[in-house]
């Protein structure tokens, strides 16, 4: 789990619960050198449930990049590319591999993925509340039970399967 790549990627500030933060990718530090469009593909918690989103990237200039990378004399203006992430609330990591605008070519190091812990992510406790709160509002509470079940469930292996991963 990295919290930045200097050569790759980078966040305006560390990404938070509930917050929006802007993910800077360097598309000359890898496969993606000759794309011409980029995307982000984010996700949450090693890939749960597969949802993900498809964030189109857009060109940064070097006065965009945070203080520190833009002192680096390597950074040209066209080098980078950002896009704004809403975070989820309720997202203890943030997942994510880059690809161009086809999603035929891929950074997504090496098969890992890139991965970036979220702070002040909501603890497990507050999510199974959130659940039951779900469970109790939904019609069909028989249905909603399973569903709640399953769902709590399958967030615990994938909370336990980032957290290996840290």
């Amino acid at each position: 789990v990295k919290e930045s790549s200097p050569g790759a990627f980078l966040w305006s500030k560390p990404p938070t619960a509930g917050s929006v933060v802007t993910l800077f990718y360097n598309k000359v530090s890898g496969p993606l050198a000759s794309a011409s469009s980029i995307t982000a593909m984010i996700g949450y918690d090693s890939w749960w449930m597969q949802d993900t989103e498809a964030v189109p990237m857009v060109p940064a200039s070097v006065s965009d990049l945070p203080s520190s990378a833009a002192k680096s004399a390597s950074v040209a203006d066209g080098d980078w590319v950002k896009a704004d992430i809403s975070v989820w609330n309720t997202a203890a990591l943030l997942d994510f591999a880059f690809c161009d605008g086809n999603r035929q070519a891929w950074d997504n190091a090496g098969g890992e993925d890139y991965h970036t812990r979220v702070a002040n992510a909501t603890p497990a406790e507050t999510l199974v509340q959130l659940v039951f709160e779900a469970l109790l509002a939904s019609d069909d509470s028989s249905f909603g039970e399973e569903m709640a079940a399953k769902r709590v469930l399958q967030r615990a292996c994938m909370r336990c399967a980032a957290a290996r991963k840290r």
